[in-house]
């Protein structure tokens, strides 16, 4: 008995492609109920990340935490792509929304609102990330900005 793998391969493609595309659609909609029904805080990106998705396509990402009750809650997020990702600043702080069923996985990060006063923290802000995370040295130094770069919104 003959197998034909052009046939098997074209059903594992397709059966991809319809997980991908639920995946996404759910990724969206509890995107949507954040955004619309969480609760607002603030949040300090951690750590920021880029790889190479399906395809070869990079994907960046950040890691950010938050207080709710005294407590820190780490999460992390895919972002929208490179301009999103050259906007995150480790050690800088965000505007964060979160469901208070499991805020770690229901959270979102809003890069594009940035706290303008906090912007002074940012040395402060990372030398806490390097008490806290087992292997923030290591990534402060490969995915953040250096300070002499974002030395103009420090000093402002």
């Amino acid at each position: 008995m003959k197998i034909n793998t052009t046939g098997i391969s074209l059903i594992v493609v397709l059966l991809s492609l319809v997980l991908l595309f639920f995946t996404g659609k759910k990724n969206k909609q509890r995107t949507q109920s954040i955004e619309n029904n969480g609760i607002e805080t603030i949040g300090t990106v951690v750590n920021r990340t880029q790889g190479i998705g399906n395809g070869g396509i990079t994907i960046y990402g950040v890691w950010f935490d938050f207080y709710i009750d005294g407590e820190l809650i780490r999460a992390d997020q895919l972002l929208e792509g490179k301009k999103e990702y050259d906007k995150a600043i480790v050690g800088m702080k965000y505007k964060v929304k979160y469901l208070p069923d499991k805020p770690n996985t229901n959270s979102i990060i809003l890069i594009n609102e940035p706290i303008i006063s906090e912007y002074k923290n940012i040395p402060s802000e990372r030398v806490r990330i390097l008490s806290t995370y087992k292997n923030a040295k290591i990534f402060l130094k490969k995915n953040a900005q250096p300070l002499d770069e974002i030395k103009h919104l420090i000093e402002q």
